[in-house]
C-alpha cells in the first residue's frame, strides 16, 4: 500500500495516510479500510515509533511495549472506519507518556466532522457537538471556569455533576486514560482535557 490512509502526528513524524482527493470533498466518516491498509499501517507506525523515537523506552520497558503493539495489532481483525482504527492506536501512543507523541485524527476527518472545537453561543463552524463552557478539575470533580452559552442562569464556578447521564466521575474515568501526558505527571491530564473543554475527547468516543 503505497498511499497511507490514516494520520499520525508525532514529534520525530508526521506520516500523510490520506488518499489525494480535492480539498472540497466531503470526507466519509464512515468510510471502511480493509484489514491489509490497516495492519500495513500499523506497521509503519511500529516502525517508526521504535527507529526514531529516543524516549520510547523511557516510561515502558521493551517488554510492555511490543505487548501491547502486539495486542493491538491483534485487534485489527475486520474492516475498520479511522475513528475505530484511532482508537486502536491511541492506547500505545499514551503508553508511552511523552507530552508530544500522541495521535490525532487526519485533517479531512477533523475538518468535516469536528471543526472549530471552542463553543459559541452566536455561531458556530463546528460540525461537532460542542461542550459549551471552559471547565477546571479540582479532585476529580469538574467545575465551569467560563461559561460559554446564552443561559445565564449557569454560573462559573458550578459543579458539573453528569453529562447526558453519565456522571463527572463516570466520564473522567473514560477520558483520562486517553489523553497523553508527560512521564507519570497526571495533572498533565486534566490540563489537556480543560484545554479542549471536554469536546475533542466526547467527539471522538474513546
Amino acid at each position: 500500500m503505497k498511499n497511507y490512509h490514516m494520520f499520525f502526528l508525532c514529534v520525530f513524524a508526521q506520516l500523510i495516510v490520506l488518499q489525494p482527493c480535492s480539498s472540497q470533498q466531503i470526507y466519509d466518516r464512515n468510510k471502511l479500510f480493509n484489514i491489509d491498509e490497516l495492519r500495513e499501517d500499523f506497521t509503519v507506525l511500529r516502525k517508526v515509533l521504535e527507529k526514531a523515537h529516543i524516549g520510547l523506552y523511557r516510561y515502558i520497558t521493551k517488554a510492555s511495549a511490543d505487548s501491547l503493539f502486539d495486542a493491538q495489532y491483534r485487534r485489527l481483525d475486520r474492516p475498520m472506519t479511522e475513528l475505530e482504527f484511532l482508537r486502536i492506536i491511541n492506547p500505545v501512543m499514551t503508553a508511552i507518556r511523552d507530552e508530544h507523541t500522541f495521535a490525532l485524527p487526519s485533517d479531512r476527518y477533523w475538518d468535516s466532522n469536528i471543526g472549530q472545537t471552542v463553543y459559541s453561543a452566536n455561531s458556530s463552524q463546528s460540525k461537532a457537538k460542542l461542550f459549551p463552557f471552559f471547565v477546571k478539575i479540582i479532585d476529580r470533580k469538574i467545575y465551569i471556569d467560563n461559561n460559554l452559552c446564552l443561559d445565564t442562569t449557569i454560573h462559573d464556578g458550578a459543579e458539573i455533576v453528569s453529562v447526558n447521564g453519565n456522571t463527572s466521575a463516570e466520564l473522567l474515568g473514560t477520558l483520562l486514560p486517553t489523553v497523553h501526558t508527560n512521564g507519570f505527571v497526571e495533572t498533565f491530564r486534566y490540563r489537556n482535557l480543560e484545554q479542549f473543554s471536554l469536546t475533542l475527547y466526547n467527539n471522538l468516543q474513546f
